[in-house]
């Protein structure tokens, strides 16, 4: 999917306008959001994970932090040596981003991270089937 319609679709369902506008984060409606998904995605909520929730949605503050700075900032640096260096926002805004990625991942949120549908019968399917003949 092209990244700029699928940066429509969450502008469009309002779940990232802070995509566009960085002022509009707020952590609440992030964490409410990720655990309707879940709800959603697996019919339970299970409260340990709201530990993961919390981790999740520092993690994408800091992503959204550094992604503010980063649009007031150049990417380049210079030392006081005169030497070129990259903005350390970028490093920031990097690492949260592994680790949002990893935590999505924790909690089924991504499509790697998603539990594998199999295409072999259970047992439950076995037994519903009825006997087979030979």
């Amino acid at each position: 999917m092209d990244t700029k319609i699928a940066h429509l679709r969450l502008v469009e369902a309002n779940l990232a306008e802070w995509l566009e506008k960085p002022d509009t984060w707020s952590r609440e409606k992030f964490a409410e959001q990720v655990t309707k998904a879940m709800v959603d995605a697996y019919g339970i909520e299970v409260k340990f994970d709201q530990h993961l929730v919390s981790m999740l949605t520092d993690q994408m503050e800091t992503y959204v932090k550094a992604t503010k700075a980063l649009q007031s900032e150049d990417l380049i640096e210079y030392a006081n040596n005169g030497a070129r260096m990259p903005n350390p926002n970028q490093k920031v805004r990097d690492t949260a981003l592994a680790r949002v990625m990893q935590l999505l991942t924790m909690l089924g949120l991504v499509p790697n991270g998603r539990p594998k549908k199999s295409n072999a019968p259970t047992e439950l399917e076995e037994l519903l089937e009825g006997p087979k003949y030979a």
